[in-house]
């Protein structure tokens, strides 16, 4: 039994020697000095390491048994552990004069710097919420177009070079939001007009309102200089806009369909219904006509989280298994 469990050990030791070796995370802490071992990244105290950022939850399972064993596989000796270095990760802010990088250690949480505001936008934020460190981030500031009349369906600016200040520019009614990349409008000159409709499906062709069966049509349309734009590449526009189900319309788990009228199909994108403000949200590299229905499709994401807990799952069961056998065998 005991041979048995000294290869369950020295397994586990190696497995956990290559999962160090491939991560720019990993480093090993020499307890005795005080220091972080330079084997895997660069030094640092150890008290800092602490203050600075704790480490990973599965961390002080894996210290509480992975010491080193005697037979030299961690060549840093047996009075070493496995923990996480205090990584800095760069964390770059785009505005629209500048692009600032910074330096930031592990799972702090970054602040954003001052921003300065183009003639006729004012800053909204960034396009993604501020979370602490833990991957390299890019946050791009957000600049709201100021309108005068709000109640309208349909907006229209001036001119494209108007939108030439900022990367990302967000445009707001009373009913709807669209967050639109610049770069949609490369190349493109003239008068932009920006217009997001829930209409009946009476007031769309007979061939599109087949599509949506009885559904509401969403009416999505954007053009510069008079030219219609419906495909913008790899850019994408985060769509938000006012929608009132039908009596007993399910809206816990909802799509919108784009309806592919060119090839006789709809397209499924996954969407999301806030009953608080009674509004739909979702992301789109094109515009045309659109319908609201229940999800047909699996989230990928929410499956791939349930894949990644399971396999924590089992990574916590075997550690704290191979912990348990190890003080027996002592």
């Amino acid at each position: 039994i005991g041979d048995i469990l000294d290869k369950i050990y020295a397994a586990y030791d190696i497995i956990m020697y290559q999962i160090a070796e491939m991560s720019d995370q990993v480093g090993f802490v020499d307890v005795s000095e005080g220091t972080v071992s330079a084997v895997f990244g660069t030094e640092c105290d150890i008290t800092d390491f602490i203050k600075n950022g704790n480490p990973f939850p599965l961390v002080p399972l894996i210290i509480a048994i992975a010491s080193a064993p005697d037979n030299g596989i961690f060549e840093t000796g047996a009075d070493k552990w496995l923990v996480l270095e205090n990584t800095l990760y760069e964390i770059t802010w785009v505005t629209c004069d500048d692009t600032i990088v910074e330096n930031v250690p592990y799972d702090v949480l970054p602040e954003g710097p001052s921003v300065s505001v183009p003639k006729g936008f004012k800053f909204v934020g960034w396009d993604k919420e501020i979370v602490k460190a833990r991957e390299d981030t890019t946050y791009t500031a957000v600049y709201e177009y100021v309108i005068e009349d709000t109640t309208v369906d349909t907006v229209v600016i001036g001119d494209k070079s108007d939108l030439d200040a900022v990367d990302v520019a967000q445009v707001k009614t009373d009913n709807w939001t669209l967050l639109i990349p610049t770069a949609i409008f490369d190349g493109l000159e003239g008068e932009v007009e920006i217009s997001v409709k829930v209409v009946d499906n009476k007031d769309v062709p007979a061939k599109i309102a087949a599509y949506a069966e009885g559904k509401r049509i969403v009416f999505l349309n954007l053009s510069v200089g008079g030219e219609t734009v419906s495909d913008f590449g790899d850019n994408v526009v985060t769509v938000t806009f006012a929608y009132q189900p039908d009596v007993g319309e399910k809206m816990d788990n909802i799509s919108v369909f784009w309806i592919d009228d060119a090839n006789y199909r709809t397209v499924e994108y996954p969407a999301y219904y806030d009953a608080d403000t009674g509004e739909v949200t979702f992301d789109t590299t094109h515009f045309s006509y659109w319908f609201v229905g229940e999800r047909t499709v699996a989230d990928d994401e929410d499956a791939g989280n349930d894949y990644l807990v399971s396999i924590i799952a089992f990574i916590v069961i075997i550690v704290g298994l191979c912990g348990f056998l190890l003080r027996l065998k002592r």
